[in-house]
């Protein structure tokens, strides 16, 4: 017998669920289900209360593991598109600023200014959205240029979560290939994107396929961690014909170099 956990968010609700795996048939437990919603800031930002989803993950995958101790992986899924930009001490600069916020209707002129939508289409694959990673990245960096100026690294949210369990910072190119940066079928981010928008390279660090976090986890007993791919986009890459990355892909890569401590907010009780 084999037991899986997986941490399942979406944008207003989540839940950790246990897989278990045994003669070839796999039975799912519902462990733990929380509400969260976005936020409104005095200045009218949305954002997400990802405290509130870190803190109700622990919860959670501690019911998993007295239920389910033999449990060692965990993976963890949210929507695709939205990122955490931390700083060089691994704090949040800032919020993190919802897909919904009106920001990207602010600077949508501005965008296309840079890359039409047809070409943003040729250029990525993707459906033009102001949802969009890149649309979100460009708000961010015409609104809150002195923000942008504190981040050293983007996180997309599975990796954020990853890494406030961990205290380990990794990427998945598998999630950034569904928010409209990379060319398609690609194994980098597509630098024509990144220089048109003057999106800094450098916050997304080392891109792999593989996306196994492995770190001293916050919950007792969990030894790995699988970021997984969002799904905002996936329905527009089947629709709009996204391909693949390549089968050559690299399979694994090391984790970027990050702080090497445990958030001690989330600690085990």
């Amino acid at each position: 017998m084999t037991t899986v956990l997986a941490v399942d968010l979406g944008s207003a609700s989540g839940r950790v669920l246990a897989g278990t795996l045994t003669d070839g048939r796999l039975d799912v437990t519902d462990i733990h289900r929380f509400k969260h919603e976005a936020r409104r800031r005095a200045d009218g930002t949305l954002t997400w209360d990802v405290a509130t989803m870190e803190a109700e993950t622990i919860i959670g995958l501690k019911k998993a593991l007295e239920q389910f101790p033999d449990a060692k992986t965990v993976s963890i899924d949210t929507w695709g598109v939205d990122w955490a930009p931390l700083d060089d001490n691994g704090e949040l600069v800032g919020d993190v600023i919802a897909y919904r916020d009106e920001r990207t209707s602010r600077t949508l002129d501005a965008f296309r200014d840079r890359i039409a939508d047809r070409e943003f289409f040729d250029l990525t694959g993707n459906q033009p959205a102001t949802i969009n990673t890149a649309n979100q990245l460009f708000a961010f960096l015409r609104e809150d240029p002195e923000g942008a100026a504190r981040v050293r690294t983007a996180l997309f949210l599975p990796d954020y979560f990853a890494y406030r369990l961990t205290g380990v910072v990794g990427w998945s190119r598998s999630i950034a290939s569904t928010s409209g940066l990379l060319t398609p079928g690609g194994t980098d981010f597509n630098d024509e994107v990144f220089a048109r928008l003057e999106i800094p390279r450098s916050w997304f660090g080392e891109l792999c396929a593989d996306r196994t976090v492995v770190g001293p986890c916050t919950v007792p007993g969990l030894e790995t961690l699988t970021v997984v791919r969002g799904g905002a986009h996936d329905s527009a890459c089947a629709v709009h014909g996204c391909p693949s990355p390549r089968a050559s892909a690299p399979t694994s890569c090391p984790a970027a170099p990050g702080p090497s401590w445990v958030p001690s907010r989330i600690g085990p009780s």
